[in-house]
C-alpha cells in the first residue's frame, strides 16, 4: 500500500496531488476550522468536489474560508445538494425568502405557521422539499424552487396534499364545492410506465373521486397545488382537517 495515501492532510497537501477521500477532507476541515467547518461554503466545496479546486494547497482554501469578505457571503440553502442540505437540516422558513417576496411570500409564511400552529411542523424531507406528518403518515410536503426534471420549472413553491381517505369525506367535499379545486389540481403521474409500477409492487387501480373515475397509480400525493393564492390556502387547510379526521 502506498504509504502516502496513509499520511493525514496537512495544510501544505495539494489538492489533486493523490486520491482523496472526501472523509479525508472533513477530518482536515473538522481538524482546522472546528466543528463547524459545515458552514463554509469554500470548504464543503472542496468536500464535494475536489477537482474543481485541483492545483491549491489545504493552507490557500483555509486562507480563503477565514476571509472575512468569504465568511460575509451568504450561502442560499435551496442552491446547496440534498447531501448538504440533509445534514444541515434546514428550516423552511429560512428556505422560502430566498425565492419568494410580496404576497407570495406572505402566504407561504403563512401556510408554515399554520402548520406548525396545528402539530404537522415542517422537517426536511428531500432536496428544497419540507414535509409534515399526521397520524404517523405524510400528509402534504412543501417545495420551494422546483428545479427538477419532475416539476414545472416556471414554478416557485408547491404544495402537496396525501388525501389517503378522500372517499370517507366525500359528501363534504360536495357540500362545500371543493370537487372543482380537487380536480384541477389532481395529479396523475406520467413519469412512470406501468411496468415499472409492477416491478415495484405498485399496479395502477381506478378510483372514484366524487363520482369521476380516475387512474391512480399510488406512487404520488393526490394533489399538487402550485404557487396557491389566499384562497387555494384555505381549501387546502380544509382538506387537510379532513384527512386528519378520517385518519
Amino acid at each position: 500500500m502506498d504509504i502516502q495515501n496513509k499520511e493525514p492532510l496537512t495544510e501544505n497537501t495539494i489538492i489533486g496531488s493523490r486520491k482523496i477521500a472526501a472523509a479525508e477532507f472533513r477530518k482536515f476541515f473538522k481538524r482546522v476550522l472546528g466543528d463547524d467547518y459545515e458552514k463554509y461554503p469554500l470548504a464543503w466545496s472542496v468536500i464535494k468536489s475536489s477537482s474543481s479546486h485541483s492545483g491549491k494547497s489545504l493552507k490557500e482554501i483555509i486562507d480563503e474560508c477565514r476571509d472575512p469578505i468569504e465568511q460575509s457571503m451568504p450561502v442560499l440553502i435551496t442552491s446547496l445538494s440534498y447531501s448538504e442540505q440533509k445534514i444541515l437540516k434546514p428550516e423552511i422558513e429560512d428556505a422560502i425568502p430566498e425565492v419568494l417576496s410580496g404576497d407570495e411570500k406572505r402566504i407561504a409564511l403563512g401556510l408554515i405557521e399554520y402548520f406548525r400552529e396545528s402539530k404537522m411542523k415542517p422537517s426536511f424531507h428531500l432536496n428544497n422539499t419540507w414535509k409534515g406528518v399526521s397520524k404517523s403518515k405524510i400528509i402534504y410536503s412543501v417545495l420551494v424552487g422546483c428545479e427538477s426534471e419532475w416539476f414545472h420549472r416556471n414554478k416557485k413553491w408547491l404544495v402537496r396534499l396525501w388525501l389517503d381517505n378522500i372517499s370517507e369525506y366525500a359528501d363534504a367535499l360536495e357540500n362545500e364545492g371543493l370537487g372543482d379545486f380537487i380536480f384541477s389540481h389532481y395529479h396523475r403521474c406520467v413519469h412512470c410506465p406501468n411496468k415499472a409500477h409492477k416491478n415495484n409492487g405498485r399496479h395502477p387501480k381506478t378510483i372514484t373521486i366524487l363520482g369521476e373515475k380516475v387512474t391512480d397509480f399510488g406512487c404520488w400525493p393526490l394533489l399538487w397545488v402550485y404557487e396557491p393564492d389566499d384562497l387555494a390556502v384555505e381549501k387546502i387547510k380544509r382538506l387537510i382537517e379532513l384527512e386528519r379526521n378520517a385518519r
